[in-house]
């Protein structure tokens, strides 16, 4: 993939951000209407330590990356420092998998890692991430959600204990 074939990286463009408001709309839901608010705390923590991670580490920009338009998020000279950390494209993908393989969805857990492996080829590929990058947002999620899954679990059990003791 190039920036010579402008129909490809339309596509790529499209099928980026259909997946990544897929995986928004995932956590949402998920929280808002399941009333599972697992993914939204494993967002936030693994958000900040992205964050962290991209403020203490400043890798240059690669000279030969290939911006897509309509790609999300869309790059400026404003932006390019935040693209540069561990890839929140990748780190959000893995999450919601990891929720869907909890909740017993591993079809859609599967397809959505497939998409994931595709989606960290393509950042590697364009240059929109290092490999480091790529690397380094699974392994934040690996980090992450069983330690916020098993903080979840225990604050739940103490709270259904003492309801049973206040009835």
């Amino acid at each position: 993939v190039s920036d010579t074939d402008p129909t490809t990286n339309k596509l790529f463009a499209a099928v980026n951000t259909t997946f990544c408001l897929s995986i928004a709309f995932y956590s949402v839901f998920s929280c808002l209407y399941l009333g599972r608010r697992n993914i939204v705390a494993k967002g936030s923590l693994s958000i900040f330590i992205r964050m962290l991670c991209g403020l203490s580490t400043r890798l240059p920009v690669p000279e030969n990356i290939v911006i897509l338009d309509g790609d999300w998020p869309p790059s400026s000279d404003n932006c390019i420092g935040w693209i540069f950390n561990p890839s929140g494209h990748c780190l959000a993908a893995l999450l919601v998998s990891m929720d869907l393989r909890l909740q017993g969805y591993h079809k859609f857990a599967f397809f959505v890692d497939v998409l994931n492996a595709v989606q960290g080829m393509r950042l590697i590929a364009l240059r929109g991430h290092y490999t480091v990058d790529v690397i380094t947002s699974i392994l934040i999620a690996l980090v992450v959600d069983p330690r916020i899954e098993k903080i979840i679990n225990e604050e739940d059990a103490k709270n259904r204990i003492q309801k049973e003791k206040d009835e």
